[in-house]
């Protein structure tokens, strides 16, 4: 006999719902994301120019652990009983998201540390890390692959959330794969953006590469609403909780205009200025890359939730 295990959770606009997942699992999907996205953005620059974007895979590298490990540990603290999340990792499943996923957090938990702990020891701030540099090609490209499979996971664990639920769409992962890679770009932005030895032109690669991304998910979103709107009774009842309903306000305002249009506009601004100024000030990218984050933050919580809410009628 299946059991499902359940919480009474309130949510900012719609009361106490019975939920399997509750905003913890929201902070997780964001923070294992971003982490993941921030290692594959740092990945993908060197091997675009291992040289002149040294500067991003190295905060890209730092970025990288502590945001994926955070979010695991709240998926782990959200267990009734936390022990049992060892479990996981004895009684393997291959048909288990959550038994695969598991082992994926883990392992690239491991993966980004070491990987972290390469950079400290070739900006000569971690000499005992130094005979791990050896291993620093077969890292990227293990953890590349583990990051992947992370931002991945992000999406699919929503499935097992909603079940036959009528806000579900195989449009959810593929948006939530996206947001997860551009919210990683933006937290080594953001990060790169603070340092005191800014690296002007590499600001502007990953503004480039963030727009894009943003490009995509505006795109994805709107496939999606369209996808919802023309479906079933259960999928216009459902959807109607993010556009019209209790949500509506977080999704238009939190995700889609501060997250997703305003700081696309203002990324594409800020390269437009930079071009042929080095000197150009990173206020702009700052800001922007702030609230990619926060949009990002606001879709998987009001997604995770209204998705789990029943519907208005």
């Amino acid at each position: 006999m299946e059991s499902v295990v359940v919480y009474n959770v309130p949510h900012f606009y719609s009361g106490f719902h019975t939920v399997p997942f509750n905003w913890m699992v929201a902070v997780y999907l964001f923070l294992g994301g971003l982490g993941a996205g921030a290692f594959i953005a740092g990945v993908v620059a060197v091997y675009i120019n291992r040289e002149k974007y040294n500067t991003i895979s190295r905060v890209g590298a730092y970025v990288a652990p502590l945001p994926v490990i955070l979010g695991t540990a709240l998926l782990i603290f959200d267990l009734d009983r936390p022990y049992r999340a060892l479990s996981l990792f004895w009684n393997v499943h291959g048909v288990s998201a959550m038994s695969w996923g598991a082992w994926i957090l883990m392992l690239f938990s491991v993966v980004a540390v070491i990987y972290a702990l390469i950079h400290l020891a070739e900006a000569g701030s971690l000499s005992a890390a130094e005979p791990l540099a050896g291993l620093k090609k077969p890292i990227e490209i293990v953890g590349l692959v583990l990051a992947f499979a992370t931002v991945v996971y992000t999406g699919v664990l929503l499935s097992l959330a909603y079940g036959s639920r009528g806000m579900f769409s195989q449009m959810i992962p593929v948006l939530f794969t996206v947001s997860a890679i551009s919210t990683g770009v933006a937290a080594v932005m953001l990060f790169m953006s603070m340092s005191s030895a800014r690296d002007n032109h590499g600001i502007n690669r990953l503004g480039w590469a963030d727009s894009i991304l943003i490009a995509i998910e505006i795109s994805l979103v709107g496939i999606w609403l369209l996808a919802m709107i023309n479906g079933s009774p259960a999928n216009r009842e459902s959807i109607q909780l993010l556009t019209s309903g209790p949500f509506s306000m977080m999704f238009w305002i939190g995700f889609v205009l501060v997250g997703l249009i305003v700081p696309l506009v203002m990324e594409l601004a800020h390269i437009k200025a930079s071009k042929g100024s080095s000197g150009h000030g990173t206020g702009t990218a700052l800001l922007a890359s702030v609230m990619v984050l926060v949009g990002g933050m606001v879709l998987r919580y009001v997604v995770l939730i209204a998705g789990q809410t029943p519907p208005l009628t």
